[in-house]
């Protein structure tokens, strides 16, 4: 077997490679540049979904603000809660998320 590779072969692989590298930049500036905000209120539904590998849960809450906006703000693996337990109706939470493709996704949900 031939393992030689053509001149054609080789700048098509430096291309993509450089093409590849890029694209990841690309999107550790957009996450970089997103900003975070912080969503307060009480918890007035919770929708729970699947476990995950790691013992948490995903879910979708209902947070209810002082003005009486409703967000839903999405969890999963990656949302860290402090102190680490189950979100519950009736809890006050401080959440810090972001909004991806319409979403708003936790990052972190401080009970208070």
């Amino acid at each position: 077997m031939n393992l030689t590779l053509s001149k054609k072969s080789i700048i098509i692989i430096s291309i993509l490679a450089v093409a590849l590298i890029f694209g990841f930049e690309t999107a550790k500036m957009n996450t970089a540049q997103a900003k975070t905000i912080i969503i307060s209120g009480e918890i007035i539904k919770v929708e729970l979904g699947a476990w995950v590998p790691t013992g948490r849960r995903k879910a979708v809450l209902h947070v209810k603000n002082s003005k009486g906006t409703v967000y839903q703000i999405h969890t999963g693996f990656k949302t860290d809660y402090v102190p680490h337990k189950s979100p519950e109706v009736g809890d006050k939470v401080s959440c810090e998320v972001i909004k991806t493709e319409g979403i708003w996704a936790a990052y972190t949900v401080r009970y208070k």
